[in-house]
């Protein structure tokens, strides 16, 4: 008598482990043969130039190091617009103020990276900051004050 429990119960143990294994094996029927996790290029800092642009403004002063740095960003593929801060009004209260950069919240790493190279170029610390209204036509803003 004990060993037809016993014979029922793994009976019904067995059933139950297959109802669960078909019962998930039908749940993830499209992922059996359609994997979702797809081999995707993990994107560091340095690799991702193509699409990164930086508008570059100037005061009177700083035209030589903002020409220089354009120029330097051109030639590692950055898309770069070297424009006058005069005339700009948003700017105009910024004219002696440290030179600093705007950068996108989504785009932190690039930005620190693009901020490091900038320190190199022009010898002096660049302050940095999010952009409070993110433009769409433009990843980065550098602007060369008068004061540094």
């Amino acid at each position: 008598m004990a060993t037809k429990k016993r014979i029922n119960f793994l009976y019904g143990l067995i059933g139950v482990l297959l109802i669960l294994i078909t019962g998930s094996f039908l749940l993830n029927w499209t992922n059996v043969f359609r994997p979702a996790i797809q081999k995707n290029l993990h994107i560091t800092a340095g690799n991702t130039l193509a699409p990164y642009k930086i508008a570059v403004y100037y005061f009177p002063g700083k035209k030589n190091a903002a020409s220089a740095l354009s120029y330097y960003f051109q030639q590692k593929k950055y898309l770069v617009e070297l424009l006058p801060a005069i005339g700009v009004a948003a700017l105009e209260y910024k004219r002696y103020s440290p030179s600093h950069i705007f950068f996108k919240a989504e785009e932190l790493a690039q930005a620190m990276s693009v901020k490091s190279e900038i320190e190199a170029i022009v010898g002096y610390p660049v302050s940095a900051y999010r952009f409070s209204d993110v433009p769409d036509n433009v990843s980065m803003i550098v602007v060369f004050t008068n004061d540094s």
